[in-house]
């Protein structure tokens, strides 16, 4: 549309406005225009090399992410492993869908920027190409040098034209050769702006960055003079027309329509140009995003772990706690570690020597492999099936274990050491946390786990005081309180009780005739932790 404008302004009356013998524009500042409109027109392709280097950084993000869901999965009944893989675990979470959503609004942005740089680069090349071909007051507005009025030679000729010589310009050189190497949006953005700002008309003279864009003794060179001096278009009035995205303007009270306009034009008042410098200049944050969330998961002694607002919310969430503000204080609520320079012991060691069968992600064969050298995602992912798998195959084993202790608890018949000699053959500690159990070693087989002697003795008094007899009750049966009552001996352990149920009792809320076993409602009280354990 605007080439257009610009060709109906040009041949606005009827008589014909011939080719210059020369070209109107100085080289040099041909140069930098038709430079900024290559750099603007290379913007896809630079955004597609900047999203190709974003990525592999998600990938990591994503990988770590996984290893630490692993890192739970395989730590949940180690200790204060557990929470610190829970910590971990978490962090990564929220990191990863962070740096998937900055990916997101990167590819928006680069799409935007592209089109609006596109837009530009042609809006310059036709205000450029008009130009080009416009007649001027002499008979060669483009000369060699500011001594001579020889036209310029093919070779000489802008290189954004087929055949053209070597940009001159350091400053412009420079910034595209930076263009060629950008990596990130801001050095894309900074490249363009550097081209954006050799195009600015400055209040110099005609000068355009310090180049001048036609030679001293044709400074009347203008674009709507024809031939012998005669005016081609003359305006009146204030209004302007800015054409090639605010390179040139035609309008106002002028007779003579210089190739470049009278007043300071900035990139702010260009606005295709502006629209693309400015959807660089926000695509640099989230580009930084994906970065620094790689650099936190990756980081080897935890100093930006400790910085992180990611592992600070996680360790709120697992532990409930209040938010600490000491890089120091976090690390040691989150790690157990004094110090930043221990982080690597206490916890980054151990999580990447966690070890996991390859055949986990279908590898033949099977061998263990250490979780920290595991970078593949979708080995990575084939694992977590894997080991979630045999987590679910657990909890379904606990939860038979569950409904046999249910069925236990349901009586008062079951003898106290049976129960202890159930619990385990071969958990020490699930034995010792329960109520009037410990674990014996040296005990035969299937007695390991055992009452403890001053229970067993206490057991045995009341049974010879009550002639060594004991009949099996079912609580459950006795379905009023005097019937539920009446088993119980007096000055002895209740064997049934008139109440509403406890943390693992069916009808918490109804009152009616419960047992008193205390062994088996227990267990089965540390077992359900346990399944729950494997769950989250």
């Amino acid at each position: 549309m605007y080439f257009l404008l610009a060709l109906s302004l040009v041949f606005a009356s009827s008589s014909v406005v011939h080719c210059n013998d020369g070209d109107p524009l100085l080289a040099t500042a041909v140069n930098i225009v038709c430079k900024l409109t290559t750099g603007l027109k290379a913007t896809p392709a630079r955004f597609t090399a900047i999203l190709s280097t974003a990525d592999p950084k998600l990938s990591t993000i994503t990988s770590q992410e996984l290893k630490g869901r692993l890192y739970k999965l395989l730590n949940n009944n180690t200790g204060g492993s557990a929470q610190l893989a829970d910590v971990y675990a978490r962090a990564a979470g929220k990191l990863l869908t962070k740096a998937e959503q900055a990916r997101s609004k990167l590819a928006a942005a680069a799409a935007k920027a592209t089109a609006a740089a596109g837009l530009a680069a042609g809006r310059m090349d036709e205000a450029i190409m008009l130009i080009f071909n416009a007649k001027g007051a002499s008979d060669a507005c483009l000369s060699q040098s500011e001594s001579t009025s020889t036209p310029e030679t093919t070779a000489q000729i802008p290189n954004c034209f087929a055949g053209g010589a070597a940009i001159v310009d350091t400053t412009t050189a420079k910034a595209d050769d930076t263009l060629t190497q950008a990596h990130n949006p801001a050095e894309l953005h900074a490249a363009l702006n550097t081209l954006a700002a050799a195009t600015v008309k400055t209040t110099n003279g005609n000068k355009i960055a310090g180049q001048s864009p036609v030679h001293a003794h044709n400074t009347n060179c203008v674009i709507t003079k024809g031939s012998g001096g005669s005016h081609k278009l003359v305006t009146a009035g204030q209004n302007t027309v800015k054409l090639g995205d605010g390179i040139w303007e035609v309008g106002g009270a002028t007779t003579d329509h210089q190739i470049w306009p009278s007043t300071p034009i900035g990139s702010e008042n260009r606005p295709t140009l502006h629209a693309a410098l400015e959807e660089l200049k926000k695509s640099e944050a989230d580009y930084q995003t994906i970065v620094s969330a790689e650099e936190v998961i990756t980081y080897s002694t935890g100093g930006k772990i400790a910085e992180s607002e990611e592992f600070q919310q996680a360790l709120s969430e697992a532990t409930g706690g209040s938010k600490i503000d000491q890089p120091a204080d976090k690390l040691k609520a989150m790690f157990k570690t004094d110090s930043v320079a221990n982080f690597q012991k206490e916890f980054w060691n151990p999580f990447y020597t966690t070890q996991i069968l390859s055949k986990s992600y279908w590898a033949d064969p099977s061998k263990p492999e250490n979780l920290g050298d595991k970078t593949d995602t979708t080995e990575l992912e084939k694992a977590m099936d894997f080991y979630l798998t045999v987590t679910l195959a657990t909890i379904a084993s606990k939860n038979k274990e569950i409904s046999d202790l249910k069925s236990k608890a349901s009586t008062a018949a079951n003898k106290p050491e049976d129960v202890c000699n159930k619990i385990t053959e071969t958990e020490a500690k699930v034995c010792n946390t329960t109520e009037n159990c410990h674990f014996v070693e040296s005990n035969d087989k299937g007695e390991k786990c055992t009452l403890k002697k001053e229970i067993k003795e206490k057991l045995e008094k009341e049974s010879q005081e009550t002639g060594g007899t004991s009949t099996a009750v079912d609580c459950s049966k006795l379905d009023t309180k005097p019937k539920c009552e009446e088993v119980n001996k007096p000055g002895k352990p209740a064997t049934c009780g008139w109440r509403k149920g406890k943390d693992n009792e069916d009808d918490k809320e109804a009152e009616k005739c419960r047992n008193g076993s205390f062994l088996a409602s227990k267990q089965f009280a540390m077992i359900v932790s346990a399944c729950a354990a494997l769950l989250f």
